[in-house]
């Protein structure tokens, strides 16, 4: 269990490594990368491969979904290559570190070690705000949300499946989390948490194919129209979720030709969210599209958009489906829906090298590798038999 604790806990260091390299973007992206390869050599040095690569239908789909993504950079640069090739390490996680028997509580240990050691090196840098925005090189409230949103949720989900001695460590993590969830003032990452917690319930076992086309079509009317059209009519005024509107309709208009089907290559949103939003709000720090979809559209057009959706959906049909009560399923459809949420109005699992985005993919393909070893049965209404076999 150690090494993968250790792995996702350097996953969620990305923004110390920013915050270490504060004056060189590009050598803390570096060094948090080559961290991350390290430890994966490490493992594959020990010969401890856990998975059993037969191909499954969720595999096939990610994998098409690396391929198109590195093709699609090719056209921008060796830098974002490089970060469209950081989505082969959710492969090599689920081949080197994923053991049938600890999925959930090193995931757990290492969100909740993260978030403590950004706590910490914020309130180092002097920091006394922890939903201030205005600060330069330092971790920001909306990192330190969705940490502390996942720390929370998986905590409590830990928490009520551990033993009398070790509850009292998971609750007072959870109280933690969600004490500086609450500091953050993040409204996303709190909504996220909170519709996590609801979609936890055990009652909440069945979800038939025609629920997740309901789901699919809101994340549709949310990427074309959320807020700057039918939300601001309701409210009789202008709503533009601190400029997110503005800066999506600006994004809808500067996409054009072949770029709508196949994008502006992986990584472009950085440099396009920046630019339009310097020409609208006259200044840079938007750099990236608040929106998982729109950065998706941007970075791989119509088609990227189109594998992101067939993910979610693949996703949330095995882990809404009957799973006989296995709370580690349980646990990642909490997980799931805090991404789906944060996606609205943040890159989450669409911003490239991100290390929410290879927390959201590992998890995709560790349940669609259980859905395939499991030998579910998984017609169109029938629910799932046994999603997770030992």
């Amino acid at each position: 269990m150690l090494p993968n604790v250790i792995f996702w806990f350097v996953i969620f260091l990305k923004p110390v490594f920013w915050s270490i390299f504060s004056s060189n973007y590009a050598a803390g992206t570096f060094a948090w990368a080559a961290a991350i390869f390290f430890l994966l050599f490490l493992q594959a040095a020990n010969k401890k491969f856990y998975v059993n690569l037969r191909t499954s239908a969720g595999w096939q789909l990610y994998f098409i979904y690396f391929v198109f993504c590195v093709l699609s950079s090719f056209s921008q640069g060796a830098t974002d290559t490089l970060y469209a090739l950081l989505l082969i390490i959710p492969l090599a996680h689920q081949a080197l570190y994923v053991s049938h028997s600890d999925s959930v509580k090193p995931l757990a240990i290492g969100v909740t070690a993260a978030l403590w050691v950004m706590f910490f090196v914020t309130l180092a840098s002097g920091t006394d705000d922890l939903s201030s925005r205005n600060s330069s090189g330092e971790i920001g409230p909306n990192t330190i949300g969705l940490a502390s949103a996942l720390s929370a949720y998986l905590s409590y989900r830990t928490a009520s499946s551990s033993k009398a001695g070790e509850r009292i460590f998971w609750w007072f993590g959870a109280l933690f989390a969600v004490t500086v969830l609450l500091l953050t003032v993040s409204k996303t990452s709190i909504a996220a948490f909170l519709v996590a917690i609801f979609f936890s319930s055990p009652s909440l076992q069945r979800f038939h194919a025609r629920s997740v086309i309901l789901i699919i079509c809101f994340f549709v009317f949310v990427f074309f129209d959320y807020g700057s059209l039918f939300v601001s009519r309701i409210a009789a005024e202008e709503i533009t979720f601190t400029g997110r509107t503005l800066l999506w309709a600006g994004i809808l208009d500067y996409v054009s030709g072949w770029p709508v089907l196949i994008g502006n290559g992986y990584n472009s949103s950085v440099k396009i969210s920046s630019d339009i939003g310097f020409d609208i709000f006259r200044v840079t720090s938007f750099t990236h599209a608040h929106n998982s979809y729109l950065e998706a559209y941007l970075n791989t057009g119509i088609f990227g958009v189109i594998f992101i959706f067939a993910i979610i959906f693949f996703g949330l049909k095995c882990l809404f489906s009957k799973i006989e009560n296995k709370s580690r399923f349980v646990t990642f459809r909490g997980v799931f829906i805090i991404f789906l949420v944060r996606s609205l109005t943040e890159a989450s699992f669409s911003q490239p090298g991100s290390s929410d985005s290879l927390l959201f993919f590992s998890m995709f393909l560790y349940v669609s590798w259980a859905a395939k070893n499991g030998r579910l049965v998984m017609p169109a209404r029938a629910p799932i038999q046994s999603c997770y076999k030992l």
